[in-house]
């Protein structure tokens, strides 16, 4: 399923219908189509329909909360300490609409716009960027992951913080170019889907959709 999603997605997020960089219309267009129009309306049906969190979850949530570091941690099991080890799913909190403003900024602000933890030209590693994990550069042990970036994106759409959506949506596009630009096998075809079609491969929204359908090169992306 995932695979799927993210070949789709791909195509959405190439170019728009005039070979433009999209941006975070691009990443609106993913969401819109995979989860139906983002209305609050909508939002509501959602959480109603059993998506959503309950009570009961929105309750536990809460004690993740910490006041002190303005963000929401994993407790651990044995012990109930708060996990210091963070990664983009700690973001996934923001998919409850009840989080507070304040909260919600402290989590973007202090956390997201962090470069010691995950700002920088590349976003969002898996793992903090001060995490001594993040060094290996191996799967979740510090490289960037789409389906990572697109959950964060679609819990940041709860909460009025444009800024941070938009940030994300541009580096996750430019993300990908750099990991099309940068693979041999998918230049290859590039180059030769290009050629026989006769168009230019930056702007050529034809020619990129038959490369991603073809691969499924961004799930390993840039550390």
């Amino acid at each position: 399923m995932w695979v799927a999603r993210w070949v789709e997605a791909l195509k959405q997020l190439t170019v728009d219908a005039n070979g433009k960089h999209p941006g975070e219309d691009g990443f609106n267009a993913v969401a819109t189509k995979t989860y139906g129009t983002l209305t609050p309306s909508c939002a509501a049906s959602r959480r109603s329909s059993g998506c959503g969190a309950s009570a009961v979850a929105e309750a536990g949530l809460e004690t993740l909360w910490d006041e002190r570091e303005g963000f929401y941690y994993n407790r651990r099991t044995d012990t109930g300490a708060f996990s210091r080890r963070i990664s983009p799913c700690n973001f996934y909190a923001l998919f409850s609409e009840k989080i507070t403003a304040d909260r919600v900024h402290r989590m973007v602000d202090g956390h997201y716009f962090n470069p010691e933890e995950f700002y920088g030209a590349w976003m969002i590693p898996s793992i903090a960027r001060n995490d001594a994990a993040f060094q290996d550069q191996d799967y979740w042990r510090g490289r960037i992951w789409a389906p990572l970036n697109f959950l964060v994106y679609m819990a940041m759409l709860e909460h009025d913080v444009p800024d941070a959506r938009k940030d994300l949506a541009d580096k996750s596009v430019a993300l990908y170019r750099e990991g099309v630009a940068s693979s041999s096998l998918l230049n290859r075809r590039m180059k030769y889907l290009a050629l026989e079609k006769s168009q230019h491969m930056e702007t050529s929204s034809t020619v990129m959709e038959e490369v991603l359908s073809s691969s499924l090169a961004f799930s390993c992306a840039v550390g």
